[in-house]
């Protein structure tokens, strides 16, 4: 399983013991990486990505929402401009 650093440290790596408590004969290889690479590549059964845009030659489902808050000083907004984010 590859995940990105993000979802895999904050909600696949602290899931794992009561999964593997549970599913003790399912051996799971994790990697976290923001890498995405290639599945059939390097040999993940499973990927998980923040994205818009998934790969049409692979099948993909939503698993949860993303939330995101765009943080900033008031001296950055007044430089730069508040930048306009999209819904993922």
């Amino acid at each position: 399983m590859s995940v990105s650093s993000s979802f895999g440290t904050r909600h696949i790596a602290p899931a794992l013991p009561c999964f593997l408590d549970r599913y003790p004969k399912i051996k799971i290889d994790l990697t976290i990486t923001d890498h995405p690479g290639d599945l059939i590549e390097e040999g993940y059964d499973v990927q998980i990505r923040v994205t818009n845009e998934p790969d049409p030659n692979l099948v993909a489902r939503k698993i949860a929402p993303v939330r995101r808050i765009l943080c900033a000083t008031p001296q950055y907004f007044q430089q730069w401009g508040i930048p306009i984010l999209q819904q993922i």
